[in-house]
């Protein structure tokens, strides 16, 4: 009898054993699967390209991975225009606030897209340098041409994702 009553309590805790074993494997499948979601929505929210029309003709930006383009791409498409500023930019102030972590920049480049404040979306078309500060967005990748289509006045873009 006492024989029965040890196989019956090594088989319980098997069994518990077992039960335990597969609840804790089947968690860890649950947070993986919740971890690969949760990086698929992060890169999705922080896209590292975006196209923008400038007067129709299509250009390429690289992004900066900071809350401030997060926020920027949630307004995304938009389309805008700009107006000239200064013979060196193109500016718009826009409806939303976004986050902003103003830096001194010193030098600005071609086809760098920044933020002045916290609304004020502004395209750079020619090197020069600031003593402004500016949130930085992202940056045209072929400027060669940037500034004929530019042009003076005011421009017409679209943003897309």
């Amino acid at each position: 009898m006492k024989k029965s009553w040890g196989l019956i309590i090594l088989l319980y805790c098997c069994c518990i054993g077992m039960f335990f074993s597969l609840s804790f494997q089947e968690k860890e499948l649950i947070i993986k699967e919740n971890h690969n979601l949760e990086s698929e929505e992060l890169s999705m929210e922080t896209q590292t390209q975006i196209s923008i029309l400038i007067n129709g003709r299509p250009f390429e930006a690289s992004l900066e991975q900071n809350e401030t383009t997060q926020a920027f791409q949630k307004l995304l498409p938009l389309k805008i225009t700009m107006n000239e500023l200064n013979g060196n930019e193109k500016y718009r102030y826009l409806e939303s606030m976004l986050p902003s972590n103003p830096i001194k920049v010193e030098t600005i480049e071609a086809g760098d897209i920044m933020l002045y404040g916290d609304n004020c979306l502004v395209l750079f078309y020619e090197d020069f340098k600031t003593s402004y500060s500016y949130t930085r967005i992202g940056k045209i990748e072929n400027v060669e041409e940037l500034q004929e289509v530019i042009g003076t006045g005011s421009i017409e873009i679209e943003i897309i994702k």
